[in-house]
């Protein structure tokens, strides 16, 4: 993998421990293989425009890029600052780069979570801007929108397929019902007549007689006194206090206390309430477990395939434990739930690469059909775990299928895959009508 420095030489020691590094004044014209880009410009205008022009490319849009100064665009378009484990994780980004199995080229969502799953720990950063209607943006992905406004639909879109979700909460937005500008303005208005030219006003209360009124109405000659009744004022709760209406409305000259909150557009004058308004949460966004099956295999399944066994998804799997456990309470039937999990997944992947784990998994994946029937139903529970439901298995079969698993995990031991499992018999009068607390008990026998 190549290493670029753009800019002034610098003396950073991890860059020393590195790979000869091209020294360049400017981008490259090409570029044949991934490669790394580190910045360290003087001008920080210069240097969000090269970020510009690098996350616009339709090559080196998700390669690593570092800066040695900060910039405007910086904590939103570059990877930070340089790591200590740099040459860990080019390598890393190298090995995921050869197995990619989307085309990025293809659309900007494949775009998007290409750039997420290259370099582990990115996210899709949300940057105030004040002067857009929006109030917010995302200035990596806005360089891929055609249409301003196809930004916030786009990325709803992603999160409702459960591609990418909300990593931090940044804010929350409220934008106008009409235009969905964000530059609104509140106001308060009079209850009685709708006005806005209303204004705070302490207003006194006599004891004596009951009156209300203005405190410059009680004023005379520097002291207190009820201009109804002509009593004496000298002591707050004594003899006068002050009433809870505290806003008058110069157009009806109506006293309130909370007055009606008009909400007002800027930008197109619509005039609505508070409750009519579309709020939308701003956050930082990064790949889902979903987006990274979707990047590992190039499709949305998950990372163990999903011809091991019947597949359902995970509610169609709780219901049928539900209504099987009911019947073989009601007719004396015996089932089995197996739950499978390989052990350290994630540390088996980082050991071997992503390209020789799927590998593995796969291979095993072809052993563990010839212990399962073509009657058993799974449930890709997690991306380490698989239930299974077992249906029709005697009691006194449960060591058979117990010495198969072991078996196989024994097998798995010298690929660096280790296999554990549990098994629950049914029928279980503890499984009541929450199948998915009884799955946290079982999976809760596991070792963590």
């Amino acid at each position: 993998m190549k290493l670029f420095l753009l800019g002034r030489q610098t003396s950073n020691p991890i860059l020393n421990r590195l790979p000869a590094m091209s020294h360049l004044s400017s981008l490259p014209d090409a570029v044949d293989e991934p490669s790394c880009f580190i910045l360290n410009l003087d001008d920080p205008a210069q240097q969000d425009q090269l970020l510009v022009q690098i996350r616009k490319h339709p090559r080196w849009f998700a390669f690593p890029v570092f800066t040695v100064q900060p910039s405007q665009l910086s904590a939103y378009l570059s990877d930070g600052n340089i790591p200590d484990d740099l040459q860990i994780r080019i390598e890393q980004f190298a090995q995921r780069y050869q197995i990619l199995k989307v085309d990025p080229e293809k659309g900007i969502t494949e775009r998007l979570l290409t750039y997420l799953w290259l370099w582990q720990g990115r996210s899709l950063s949300a940057k105030p801007h004040p002067e857009s209607a929006r109030l917010y943006d995302y200035p990596l992905a806005a360089l891929w929108v055609d249409q301003d406004n196809e930004l916030f639909p786009w990325l709803h879109s992603l999160e409702r397929e459960g591609l990418i979700e909300g990593a931090t909460l940044v804010d929350r937005v409220r934008y106008c019902s009409v235009c969905h500008s964000g530059h609104l303005n509140y106001v308060e208005s009079c209850p009685e007549c709708g006005s806005i030219d209303v204004a705070a006003e302490s207003a006194l209360h006599c004891f004596a007689c009951g009156h209300v009124a203005t405190q410059a109405d009680f004023l005379h000659a520097g002291h207190l006194s009820c201009p109804n009744c002509l009593s004496q004022l000298r002591h707050i709760g004594v003899d006068y206090d002050r009433p809870l209406e505290n806003y008058r409305c110069h157009s009806c000259d109506a006293l309130f206390t909370d007055g009606v909150v008009k909400v007002r557009c800027l930008e197109s004058g619509h005039e609505q309430t508070p409750e009519q308004l579309i709020m939308r949460a701003i956050r930082h966004y990064k790949l889902t477990d979903s987006g990274v099956m979707y990047m590992r295999n190039g499709a949305l399944r998950n990372l163990i395939p999903e011809w091991v066994g019947g597949h359902v998804a995970e509610e169609h799997f709780y219901w049928l434990l539900l209504w099987q456990n009911k019947l073989a309470l009601r007719h004396r039937n015996s089932h089995l739930v197996a739950a499978l999990r390989f052990t350290e997944l994630g540390a088996v992947i980082y050991q071997l690469g992503e390209a020789e784990a799927i590998t593995r998994i796969d291979a095993l994946t072809q052993r563990l059909q010839s212990v399962m029937r073509h009657t058993d139903v799974c449930c890709h529970y997690r991306d380490d775990v698989l239930l299974f439901f077992l249906p029709n298995t005697p009691a006194d079969h449960e060591s058979v299928i117990t010495n198969k698993l072991k078996s196989l995990g024994e097998e798995q031991i010298t690929h660096n895959l280790q296999l554990d499992f549990r098994l629950r018999a049914l029928p279980d009068p503890q499984l009541d009508d929450d199948a998915a607390i009884w799955i946290q008990q079982l999976l809760g026998e596991f070792t963590s």
